[in-house]
């Protein structure tokens, strides 16, 4: 009998359990990523305002165990306890399968990769459909295709047009009003005007 070969995904998560997580390592190189005061300083408000929400993802090579994804959070933690917040010893974090440090690198560059954006009209809907606080997201989160800060909820008077991102105009119109008299005047002006190249002109009369 023929022998019939599956593809399979595999759960490289190992198991998931507590780690202590002032002492896990840095795995992620300096200047791999970059994050800026006022990013941070969003990090750290959402933390405060919706505690330790997502594990760790860490490699556990022969007893020292690494950070894969969470480095700005742990850094974070730290600077929060420094300002006096209480935090638990241990922290929970998914122990991730890598035979090699190879295999390891690779997956810090997998948890930083965004597959799907919002979209302005998605965001907006959910925010006002759950009664969400927009001004305390704009404290707290941090989404790189939207400026939150100068983000406004529509009321939906005005309908779905409305969500539209603004587009750059294909060309610019300019409309001139003079007498017929200054026609003669202005001619050689016009022509060195249209003269230039896309520029394109209609005449008319009222």
């Amino acid at each position: 009998m023929e022998n019939i070969s599956f593809k399979q995904i595999k759960n490289r998560i190992l198991r998931t359990g507590q780690v202590p997580w002032r002492t896990i390592e840095w795995f992620q190189p300096p200047g791999l990523k970059q994050i800026s005061k006022e990013k941070f300083a969003k990090l750290k408000a959402s933390i405060v305002e919706n505690d330790f929400l997502q594990p760790f993802n860490v490699w556990d090579e022969d007893g020292k165990i690494w950070i894969l994804d969470g480095h700005h959070r742990k850094r974070a933690m730290e600077e929060l306890e420094a300002e006096g917040y209480a935090i638990p010893e241990t922290l929970p974090a998914n122990f991730i399968d890598c035979r090699t440090r190879r295999e390891a690198a690779k997956l810090v560059i997998v948890y930083s990769a965004i597959y799907a954006d919002m979209t302005k009209k998605g965001l907006a809907d959910f925010i006002t459909t759950e009664g969400l606080d927009l001004e305390d997201l704009k404290l707290t989160v941090d989404i790189p295709q939207f400026d939150f800060g100068n983000m406004a909820i529509p009321d939906g008077k005005d309908g779905p047009e409305e969500y539209e991102e603004l587009k750059p105009y294909e060309k610019t119109h300019i409309l001139l009003s003079f007498p017929p008299r200054l026609l003669i005047t202005l001619q050689p002006l016009l022509t060195q005007i249209i003269a230039v190249e896309g520029v394109e002109m209609e005449q008319g009369s009222n």
